[in-house]
């Protein structure tokens, strides 16, 4: 593997047009940042770089990041850690969200305010949602006719994907100068994953930390509540209480209060937000790891969507791929779910 480094304006940087990499190692996240790291010989130019990209050793694209900055070790390489592209969107911007029938129309508002504000032409930045044009606006929209400072994805983007079982990544495209995101579809092929052909019998059966959500607004000591939403052992969030199927029940109650009447609904409904974002939270936070190299699973990506049974005849849920870990050793991993910080309770399997 090589990398090479470019600067702001996608131009490589002469000198180090390609240096040979030993150590290298790439974590990519389908709802999440990735990690990539790399060890090289010594980048040599006095500048610092904008973009490292990692090629095989024909010199093919294979990923790219922001190269902060090179650190020389005392062995005379250079140690590389990279940011996610995707980091671009860990950024404040104002909107004013309004009415939308397809996820593809909010997000299209949303990321062209994210040109306009943060971008401001220092980068040729495409977006691709092809893929999504038509997903609809369900239970999770943004309020709207309201404007608002946001998180472009801390506030958007993580949670959208996970609701509607989207993912994003990115490229660079060094021929027309451009960061490309694309936001896709991750359950448009699937496969069946029998976890006992890899010798995995504790399959992460998870306890959720929240699993029943509602909002309430207090008028005056006066209580107004939303439905009840609940999250079901596949994953699903629904406000339909006859397919309640996780126990125990981890309540999680919103409450807002105000002396004006004309805030009720407008309290009630953004409430009603923060309680499925509580829930999406607790989605897919099972965590099964599966070598993929060398298996029927090694060209997975995060479009696919595996059917995992536990044991010969049990069905146990379907699960999107989460992340993917790839590194010089040749190792290949695949990560079902999505890995959440804290340490994920396994029951049983």
């Amino acid at each position: 593997m090589i990398i090479s480094f470019y600067d702001k304006n996608f131009v490589a940087l002469q000198d180090n047009a390609s240096l040979n990499v030993g150590k290298w190692s790439l974590r990519r996240k389908a709802v999440d940042f990735d990690d990539f790291s790399a060890t090289s010989e010594a980048f040599v130019e006095n500048i610092n770089p904008t973009f490292v990209i990692l090629k095989d050793d024909l010199g093919r694209y294979r990923y790219a990041a922001f190269a902060g900055i090179p650190q020389l070790t005392i062995e005379n390489q250079t140690e590389v850690q990279a940011s996610d592209l995707k980091t671009l969107f860990n950024n404040n911007v104002l909107v004013k969200f309004g009415t939308y029938s397809t996820v593809k129309d909010m997000l299209d508002y949303l990321l062209a305010e994210f040109k306009t504000q943060v971008i401001q032409d220092e980068f040729n930045i495409d977006f691709d949602l092809s893929d999504i044009e038509d997903v609809a606006i369900d239970l999770m929209s943004p309020e709207a006719d309201k404007y608002q400072v946001v998180n472009v994805w801390s506030d958007v983007l993580a949670i959208y994907l996970k609701f509607y079982d989207l993912y994003i990544d990115s490229r660079i495209d060094l021929k027309t100068q451009k960061i490309i995101f694309r936001i896709a579809k991750t359950n448009k092929y699937k496969k069946p994953l029998r976890l006992y052909d890899f010798g995995i019998n504790n399959y992460g059966k998870w306890i959720a930390s929240v699993n029943e959500s509602y909002a309430v607004v207090n008028y005056n000591n006066e209580l107004y509540y939303s439905s009840k939403y609940i999250l079901t052992s596949d994953n699903i969030i629904t406000n339909d209480l006859t397919l309640r199927d996780l126990y125990p029940i981890k309540n999680n109650i919103v409450l807002k209060e105000t002396t004006n009447s004309t805030e009720i609904q407008n309290l009630l409904n953004e409430a009603v937000q923060e309680c499925l974002t509580a829930l999406i939270n607790a989605r897919y936070n099972e965590s099964i790891e599966i070598e993929a190299t060398k298996s029927v699973f090694e060209n997975e990506y995060f479009d696919s969507t595996l059917e995992v049974y536990a044991k010969r005849g049990e069905f146990y849920k379907n699960l999107p791929v989460g992340e993917i870990f790839e590194d010089n050793s040749g190792a290949k991993k695949l990560v079902l779910g999505y890995k959440p910080d804290d340490v994920v309770i396994f029951i049983g399997g």
